[in-house]
């Protein structure tokens, strides 16, 4: 599973290029470093 790449008020962009494949990876490697560190 990926991230769409865009939210909107009543519906979801349900592309999941990679430039979203990206950031969620990002993200959840930034919440583990975090959480990680408490």
């Amino acid at each position: 599973h990926g991230s769409y790449d865009g939210l909107h008020p009543h519906s979801v962009n349900l592309n999941q290029g990679a430039e979203s494949t990206l950031a969620l990876i990002s993200t959840m490697q930034r919440t583990d470093a975090l959480v990680g560190s408490r």
